[in-house]
């Protein structure tokens, strides 16, 4: 295992896209861990001890080295249209898809320019019901509601006005 991983170690320093993996590459580096621990644990030897820590460091390097290509990778994809990624384990693909999401998101807001004063979108505002309302088509296009008496609920800044002035909602700070 420790081959394996050294190998996987120097390709991904050399390789500016991701080196292709088995799925279970960290699940089988785990096991191999845990066996080199238990043979501690019965058999203390300083050969041991060593293939243990630089495993673990070859480890610890490769999961960085891929974590930065997934997160470079993840930006590029949605701000430069890079194809998305493949031959990743279960953990990478997660990491992957959740990084994604959250550069998109980000990148949509600014696209729309909803830029964020003191953690609220400028545009949007949070309010209590006051009195139940029904289901409405707002100025923007979208539909929001129905609303119940005593909810929170965000509301685009214009829709929300409204709902202040009829004395429907009040704002919350």
């Amino acid at each position: 295992m420790y081959e394996e991983l050294r190998r996987l170690q120097i390709e991904e320093k050399r390789s500016n896209d991701l080196v292709q993996v088995r799925e279970d590459t960290y699940s089988r580096a785990f096991i191999y861990l845990d066996e080199l621990k238990a043979r501690l644990v019965s058999k203390w030897d300083t050969q041991t001890v060593r293939e243990l820590e630089n495993c673990s460091k070859v480890l610890h390097d490769v999961e960085m080295k891929r974590t930065e290509k997934i997160l470079l990778h993840s930006f590029n994809e949605i701000y430069n249209g890079f194809n998305p990624l493949s031959g990743l384990t279960d953990q990478e693909k997660a990491l992957y898809f959740e990084v994604k999401e959250s550069i998109r998101k980000f990148k949509e807001a600014i696209d729309k320019r909803e830029f964020k004063k003191g953690g609220q979108r400028e545009d949007v505002i949070k309010l209590k019901v006051l009195k139940d309302v029904p289901k409405f088509k707002a100025l923007d296009g979208n539909e929001y509601g129905p609303f119940i008496t005593g909810a929170v609920c965000e509301l685009p800044k214009k829709e929300g006005d409204i709902m202040i002035m009829r004395n429907l909602a009040e704002l919350i700070v």
